[in-house]
């Protein structure tokens, strides 16, 4: 699979040899700024990946956080849920409570960092129950979108039930009609 960095830079080449005639001695630079480990977010390939393992790359004591040098981990963002689930270190079991995204990171708030160490090798699992509902709801919610003809204004997924705002300033929609 092709890093999508490699991508970008190969874009980047292209234009910038063009402009600059020094651009062949500053490329190495920028291809190890773009390169730069980010973290994989492993549900991009696989919506379906219950367990996987990972490293721990950073710990926010303060407020009871990890990051993951890879995940599985969905962060709550549009209207979704992020994950919650388990991740084991050396045989003990930590629950993650949430997932977030923080200045484009995927953190994961856990109940409790015990004695967790920076670069130590963990085994996540993601509350699959409770992923595969989101992932339920928020088909249903394409496909409401494809059979209401209005704009999708906000919306939220929810385990119970979900909504879509539409943005409907005519009342072409009556909303009791409908349940």
């Amino acid at each position: 699979m092709i890093n999508n960095n490699y991508i970008i830079y190969k874009v980047i080449c292209s234009i910038f040899v063009l402009i600059y005639s020094e651009w062949e001695k500053s490329q190495y630079n920028i291809f190890k700024i773009l390169l730069k480990k980010a973290m994989t977010k492993l549900f991009d390939d696989d919506a379906y990946l219950k367990e996987f393992k990972a490293k721990i790359i950073s710990i926010i004591k303060e407020d009871n956080c990890i990051e993951l040098d890879q995940t599985a981990f969905y962060a709550k963002s549009g209207g979704q849920p992020g994950d919650t689930g388990s991740i084991e270190v050396e045989g003990i079991k930590i629950q993650v409570l949430d997932t977030i995204k923080e200045n484009n990171k995927i953190i994961n708030v856990v109940d409790d960092l015990k004695d967790l160490k920076e670069k130590s090798e963990i085994i996540g699992k993601i509350n699959w129950d409770l992923r595969y509902k989101h992932m339920r709801m928020h088909t249903a919610l394409h496909l409401l979108c494809s059979i209401v003809p209005l704009g999708v204004t906000g919306g939220q997924i929810g385990y119970e039930k979900s909504r879509l705002d539409f943005n409907d300033p005519d009342k072409l929609i009556n909303k009791e009609e409908l349940e």
